[in-house]
């Protein structure tokens, strides 16, 4: 009798002991061995002793307490979804961790700021679910809208606020860094609409329409507001907090969302990081991978070493490096249609059913759709920039002056009903000023988003004072 109770104690215990200790490997955890996997190391030995030493009588009495304990988990996760109402999807949608700091640097540029993160894991002050104003303006984007480069009351949105507070307008950033056309689409429809927004400004730039936008069919405007506990977590600890939603959600609560993560914005690049990049040239160009290994490590020759001893220690950003190295685009550069594909049917086709949607979607909530063009470096200065070294003449572009790509956005967006902004000109107009872009990270710098932001705002303002 003995040996039919502690056999699947035995085994739980060795599995539990086994999962604990390999964890990094069998849940994609890269965070060292933690508290959680003590915890879990403490009771899977635990169970193998009990199953090797305790009487039949003992381990009786354990099974009905891990029974009772069963029943009351199971209890209180039905209980708290009856009474409470849990978000669903999978979608994620906020740019940061709610109530969180998280300090950016990038060292070749000599530039630090700390993004502060509200309730729903934007930048910018608290947001009210319910409107305290007749004009609500939500800004949808990638890093230009969250505002790298630049501190929380500096980006163009907390700029675009400023300019309109006289007007009695509020002012959003929904901007979520390494975004895309298909992202903003979602972050409108999950986050915008229930935000109950008069306006919405998408704000791109020419990489974003590098690859094709993949609208879901079964995406549409959100009737509330999704809850930010319920996207936290990765492996393991998110499938805990999506089987255990009732606990996941009391736990948040009790806690007050008040979750900490403070450390540097950008990842290192390091030999795993050399090693993905590999990979990624065996795969798009089918080549072999001493070829690729070969290609990688000529390429990071090119790189300034300031850049590379910066991104190795989490201070600067990865992303151009990889870019550079993997698909030969100093993607600061790409302006035309040519550079982006844009020239064949089918791309044009996306891009127009993408605004189509966006247009259709605002309208038909009653929002204004805006699409404003925030070029990178290489439309608006013509000096090196980005990772390569000062001293290699390719990284110098000459000042790319064709418009192809913003004709192409203004006739999608005067055919789909969406008002269209470009802001190319206006900071062209004050290159010989403040630097607009910084050198080897290739954000805008604060003067940048600051004229963004005035050109933005002295359009709607005109549009405004109109409707008035």
């Amino acid at each position: 009798m003995r040996r039919i109770l502690s056999a699947p104690l035995l085994v739980g215990g060795v599995l539990s002991s086994g999962f604990a200790l390999f964890s990094d490997v069998t849940t994609g955890y890269a965070n060292g061995f933690g508290l959680h996997q003590t915890l879990v190391l403490i009771a899977g030995l635990l169970a193998i002793g009990l199953a090797l030493k305790g009487s039949a009588v003992v381990i009786g009495r354990f099974y009905l307490l891990c029974f009772s304990v069963a029943i009351v988990v199971v209890a209180v996760e039905l209980l708290a979804r009856v009474v409470f109402t849990l978000p669903k999807g999978d979608v994620q949608w906020a740019a940061g961790w709610p109530n969180s700091e998280l300090r950016l640097i990038s060292a070749p540029d000599r530039f630090e700021a700390m993004h502060r993160y509200n309730a729903l894991g934007f930048r910018g002050p608290e947001i009210s679910p319910e409107p305290v104003t007749d004009i609500r303006v939500v800004c949808l984007g990638d890093s230009f809208t969250e505002g790298i480069g630049a501190a929380d009351d500096t980006t163009w949105p907390a700029v675009l606020n400023r300019e309109l507070a006289p007007l009695g307008a509020e002012v959003i950033n929904l901007g979520d860094a390494g975004a895309y056309p298909q992202r903003y689409i979602e972050l409108f429809a999950k986050v915008g609409v229930p935000l109950q927004a008069t306006h919405a400004i998408i704000c791109v730039n020419p990489p974003d329409f590098d690859n094709r936008i993949d609208i879901p069919n079964d995406l549409k405007p959100a009737d509330s507001l999704p809850d930010p506990w319920h996207e936290y977590g990765t492996g393991f600890g998110r499938w805990i907090a999506r089987s255990f939603a009732g606990w996941s959600y009391i736990w948040a609560r009790a806690s007050g969302r008040k979750m900490e993560r403070k450390g540097l914005f950008w990842r290192a690049v390091g030999d795993e990081a050399e090693t993905l990049m590999i990979e990624d040239l065996v795969r798009r160009r089918n080549v072999s991978a001493d070829d690729a290994r070969a290609t990688v490590r000529r390429k990071l020759a090119d790189i300034s070493p300031r850049c590379l001893q910066g991104s190795r220690v989490g201070e600067y950003n990865f992303f151009p490096i990889v870019r550079y190295v993997c698909r030969d685009q100093r993607w600061s550069f790409l302006c035309t249609v040519r550079d982006l594909g844009l020239d064949e049917d089918g791309r044009r086709q996306n891009v127009h059913d993408w605004v189509r949607w966006f247009g259709r979607q605002a309208r038909a909530q009653g929002i204004e759709p805006i699409i404003v063009l925030f070029p990178t470096s290489g439309l608006v200065v013509d000096e090196p920039s980005g990772p390569m070294l000062d001293e290699v003449p390719v990284s110098r572009p000459s000042l790319l002056t064709d418009a192809a790509v913003s004709d192409l956005l203004r006739s999608i967006c005067d055919e789909a009903g969406v008002t269209y902004l470009d802001c190319t000109p206006v900071l062209r107009r004050h290159v010989q000023g403040e630097p607009l872009f910084l050198r080897y990270d290739m954000h805008p710098t604060e003067r940048a988003y600051e004229i963004v932001g005035r050109e933005i705002a002295a359009h709607l303002q005109q549009r405004l004072t109109a409707d008035r």
